[in-house]
């Protein structure tokens, strides 16, 4: 070989050893393989925060719900009141709508009765009691229509007079 030569020669040798485990029926538990390992298993406080706010929560609807139920029976209580008032005024309307109908009927029958016993008195005399009535009644008017237009005769006259009276002074 010549003067600069060389030769060299290296290996490594790695070996895994690898132990597969089954594990059955752990139940979420945790395994670790080795001597003296400590595992401590958390949550970290959730489940006592979340037992924390449940019960908040349900404090929380609970005084909502009762405030409510609260509100609610006032409400009623209001309303109730205001239909009790309604009521009682309706009632005492129609009480005097009633009332005020009775009298109007009392009234109309009243008058009709009237009329009723006059026209079977028209029947009965034959409607000479008509005749007789109308003939008074006609020379009531016109005895009245009469003094009235002698009296509109005598005020126009003397209006006449008193102006040609008045006329005559002032021509002189």
């Amino acid at each position: 070989m010549g003067l600069f030569s060389s030769s060299s020669r290296s290996s490594n040798t790695t070996n895994n050893d690898i132990d597969n485990y089954n594990l059955q029926g752990t139940n979420a538990q945790t395994v670790v393989a080795g001597n003296n390992n400590t595992i401590t298993n958390t949550d970290y406080g959730a489940i006592v925060g979340a037992l924390d706010l449940v019960s908040q929560s349900v404090g929380s609807n609970q005084l909502v719900s009762l405030a409510a139920m609260e509100q609610s029976a006032d409400l009623a209580e209001v309303g109730m009141a205001y239909v009790g008032e309604a009521w009682k005024d309706s009632s005492t309307l129609a009480v005097d709508t009633a009332k005020n109908a009775a009298n109007m009927i009392d009234e109309i029958s009243r008058n009709n009765s009237d009329r009723v016993e006059h026209m079977a008195t028209a029947v009965a005399t034959d409607g000479q009691n008509l005749i007789a009535e109308n003939g008074l009644n006609f020379q009531t008017k016109m005895a009245e229509n009469s003094r009235q237009f002698m009296y509109v005769i005598g005020g126009v006259s003397c209006v006449a007079v008193l102006g040609m009276a008045l006329l005559a002074k002032g021509a002189k």
